[in-house]
């Protein structure tokens, strides 16, 4: 974003600097075409598969960003109900997308296509910021109508 900021508004001259500036930044749109492409395919894999998600975070709120490219993201989270968490995990291995066993656990499991690392969850908050309020089992309730997971 602060070089889109410097460039649009002339805000520097230091030629080397704007470089290596133009630099990162098309770094980082080619990251972000690579996170589209790969989120498509891994999306058209759970269609095909029949296999119900939810797309959430990072992912959501770029769109919502003058220039979604500006958005940068570590990786691609997904929601997907607990009862799919191993059908799932056998059809990304089958298509060949890497499983990340060290960084996976109970309610998240990670995935790799391309250099872009999926977090697959069967929750999407997994505990309580507050003791008066029960997230986990408001999310549970409605992320896929009723059914909890």
């Amino acid at each position: 974003m602060f070089y889109i900021t410097v460039q649009d508004h002339n805000l520097c001259s230091d030629e080397p600097l704007l470089n290596n500036m133009a630099q990162a930044f098309m770094l980082t749109v080619g990251n972000s075409v690579n996170q589209e492409l790969a989120l498509s395919t891994v999306l058209h894999l759970l269609n095909t598969n029949g296999i119900r998600y939810i797309i959430f975070k990072g992912t959501v709120l770029r769109e919502y960003y003058p220039d979604k490219e500006l958005r940068t993201m570590g990786d691609i989270d997904l929601a997907i109900d607990k009862a799919d968490k191993d059908r799932v995990h056998k059809v990304m291995l089958d298509v060949g997308v890497s499983y990340d066993e060290v960084d996976s656990h109970a309610e998240v499991s990670n995935y790799e296509l391309n250099g872009v690392t999926f977090e697959i969850h069967t929750r999407v908050i997994s505990n309580n910021l507050f003791d008066t309020v029960d997230y986990i089992r408001i999310f549970q309730r409605f992320v896929f109508k009723g059914r909890a997971s």
